[in-house]
Parts: structure tokens; sequence; C-alpha cells
């Protein structure tokens, strides 16, 4: 009877073991898409800075082209201009906040980390008291 409830036990903790391990996999996953995302919006501000110096480097009133794709799309210089300020202050909104949710992910996975070491090390404790 002792056994049964000892061996119930260890295998609960190790179905929550293999949970955790799980919830680490998504969180490590989630956190890299949003690094990839982070990448991504810092990249647009660095081009959209690039691009309205380039843009200042211009004659007033000189059409300027637009590369989209292959493609290059001549446009006005004040409506390119728009364009590119209204790209870069989107990224900057949504920098602080992805930043913001990876912080909360990172400390999330923290916690989680923790809580898988501590279900081993009282999984090998149950499994040496077993084996005893």
């Amino acid at each position: 009877m002792a056994q049964t409830s000892a061996s119930d036990a260890t295998l609960q903790q190790f179905q929550l073991l293999q949970e955790t391990q799980t919830q680490i996999e998504i969180l490590n996953t989630q956190i890299g898409k949003i690094n990839q995302r982070i990448a991504s919006l810092q990249l647009i501000q660095k081009r959209s800075e690039a691009a309205l110096e380039a843009l200042d480097n211009t004659r007033s009133g000189q059409r300027v082209y637009k590369q989209v794709s292959r493609v290059l799309i001549l446009r006005d210089q004040s409506d390119l201009r728009t364009e590119i300020e209204k790209e870069r202050d989107v990224a900057a909104e949504n920098l602080p906040k992805l930043i913001t949710v990876r912080a909360q992910l990172v400390a999330k996975l923290g916690g989680l980390n923790a809580q898988f070491v501590d279900i081993n090390a009282q999984l090998r404790r149950n499994l040496f008291q077993q084996s005893s």
C-alpha cells in the first residue's frame, strides 16, 4: 500500500515535470518569436532613419524613388517622407510594448526553470528513497 502511494506520488511528480518542461519550451518559442519581431522593428527604425537622412540630402521638390521588392516607384518627396515617418513611429510605438512582454516572459521562464529544478530534485529523492 505504501509502495503504491509512493509510486503514485512519483508518477504525479514526473507528469508535473513533463508539463513544466512543455511550458518552458513554449515560453522559449514565444521569446524567440518576440526577439525576432523586436529585431525586425529595430531594423525598420534604422532603415527609416537612413531613408529620412537621404531625403534630407535631396533638393526640395525633387521626385524620389521608393524601392518595393524589385520595382522602383516614383514618389513625391513629401509623401514618401510622411510614409517613412509613419513606419518609424509605428515601430517606435510597438517596440517598448514588445520589450515589456519579453521581460515578463523571461521572468515567467525563470520561475518555471526554478520549479523544474525543484520538481526534478524531489523526483530524484523519491526515486532514491524507493530504491532503498
